[in-house]
């Protein structure tokens, strides 16, 4: 791009000025020559008044061309031109030629010098006058009556006033443009002196911006980060749990066959009870036969052999006692194996398995017991057959015998009792057991599904996250473009 120079105000006025002289010369030279074609002026005035007018031209070009600010050229055209003029004013057959001054004075008033045009408005106005007064007097000089001299010299008048006015009026007007573009220069600084405050305000808000995206950007990070973890953790929880809740299914399992076990036993209770109160009754009623039995040894015999088939079905009742007992100890154990996986959720069914386990332990010394006393009473019913000639002798013997085996049978129904009591409270704590392990899974499976929407919850996050870390990068690349373009 091609810089354009700046023009003074100098050069300006020296080359309209110039350029002024130049054209009012040559056209006055046409008139002259227009009158010397028809015979009112000489050929050789003509070429006297052309080199006249001609010769400051061409200094005003040399004075230009050496310098375009050269002061030369402001009275080249104002004296060289006041002398063309003159010599044509005086001379011309016209009174018309005091109107190519006029212009020329409204040039001169570009140098906004007051002194120096009232002084060439002082001379024209002179010239004017002095022509009038000779051509009135004498004749000449274009001279047509009173009205156009008055007219001539008005004007001429009006002229300078005018051009002296409008100078004052350019020079006030460019004073005062000064001092308002001295203002708006003054202005303009403190404004760029404000620009500068604020650049540098700007650049450091956009710098403390910056720097808290950048915290931001890392807390958004973090989150992620965060988010991420949950994620995993909620994951690998929900796999625990699933974990846990098949154990527990496990466990359920196994607490149904207890119960079905204890029920059981239950019901092997109430059967041995039953058994226990007809050899009761029979040993009642054994009892009640001895006295007779001198007289029906007989009768007494297939009793007691009626007798031996008793205690053969109850032996057999205290074995199949005996191996649920047994059964009921692996159970027990099973279940103490259980709960030991389950940990703390097992802890309650771990003490229920414990005391069913001291519940078959009591059951199975209590049938060993039971054991003993129906081989003691088989024993003693062997030797009533084998001494039944001498029933009479023993009958007192025998008396003290039914009176041990009522005592026996009392007791083998108290301790059946007392298993068939533990039975039922087995029985109750394993329903307990149930419900307990029923809420166990509906927690589980709770804490599994907010398991899954916590990873779910967490995913969203970790996504809207990621979002609001991408838009924070394009807002911290922008703030970085401000930064910048602040800084220059």
């Amino acid at each position: 791009m091609v810089e354009t120079k700046e023009i003074s105000e100098l050069t300006r006025s020296n080359r309209i000025a110039m350029l002024s002289h130049i054209s009012t010369v040559t056209v006055m030279v046409f008139f002259m020559i227009w009158e010397s074609v028809r015979g009112q002026l000489s050929p050789v005035y003509m070429t006297i008044a052309t080199v006249v007018g001609v010769i400051p031209l061409i200094g005003e070009v040399i004075c230009w061309k050496s310098n375009t600010e050269h002061a030369m050229i402001k009275h080249l055209v104002s004296y060289g031109f006041s002398l063309f003029y003159t010599i044509c004013l005086f001379t011309s057959p016209t009174n018309l030629i005091y109107v190519f001054v006029i212009p020329m004075i409204f040039v001169v008033t570009t140098y906004s010098d007051t002194r120096y045009l009232l002084l060439i408005n002082t001379g024209a106005i002179l010239e004017c006058i002095i022509v009038v007064v000779i051509g009135a007097t004498k004749g000449g000089f274009g001279y047509h009556g009173i009205e156009a001299a008055v007219v001539q010299i008005v004007v001429m008048i009006m002229v300078g006033a005018y051009s002296v006015l409008t100078t004052k009026v350019i020079r006030e007007n460019t004073r005062k443009r000064f001092t308002e573009v001295a203002q708006a220069k003054a202005e303009a600084e403190n404004l760029l002196e404000r620009n500068e405050e604020l650049d540098q305000q700007l650049s450091g808000n956009i710098a403390d911006i910056n720097v808290r995206f950048e915290k931001l950007t890392a807390a958004s990070k973090t989150t992620t980060e965060a988010m991420q973890e949950v994620s995993a953790g909620a994951t690998d929880t929900a796999e625990h749990v699933q974990n846990q809740l098949e154990q527990t299914h496990a466990i359920q399992d196994k607490v149904d066959e207890v119960a079905v076990a204890v029920e059981e036993i239950v019901n092997s209770m109430t059967l041995t009870l039953k058994a226990l109160a007809e050899g009761k009754q029979d040993i009642e009623h054994l009892a009640s036969e001895v006295e007779d039995s001198v007289d029906n040894g007989t009768e007494v015999t297939e009793k007691l052999e009626n007798l031996n088939q008793y205690m053969d079905e109850m032996n057999s009742i205290v074995e199949l006692i005996g191996g649920i007992t047994n059964q009921t100890s692996l159970l027990a154990l099973n279940a103490s194996i259980e709960a030991a996986r389950a940990g703390e959720a097992g802890r309650g069914f771990s003490v229920v398995a414990t005391e069913i386990s001291g519940m078959a332990t009591r059951t199975k010394e209590a049938t060993v017991h039971i054991t003993e006393l129906i081989s003691n009473v088989s024993n003693a019913i062997m030797e009533v057959v084998g001494v039944v000639s001498k029933m009479v002798d023993g009958i007192n013997e025998e008396k003290t015998g039914a009176s041990n085996a009522e005592g026996s049978f009392e007791s083998i129904e108290d301790n059946t009792r007392a298993i068939q009591k533990n039975a039922d409270t087995l029985s109750r704590s394993i329903s307990e057991l149930q419900n307990a392990n029923k809420e166990i899974i509906d927690s589980i499976q709770t804490i599994s599904a907010i398991s899954q929407q916590v990873s779910a919850h967490a995913g969203e996050t970790m996504q809207a996250e990621e979002e609001n870390l991408n838009v924070m990068q394009d807002v911290s690349a922008i703030m970085q473009k401000l930064a910048t373009l602040a800084a220059h």
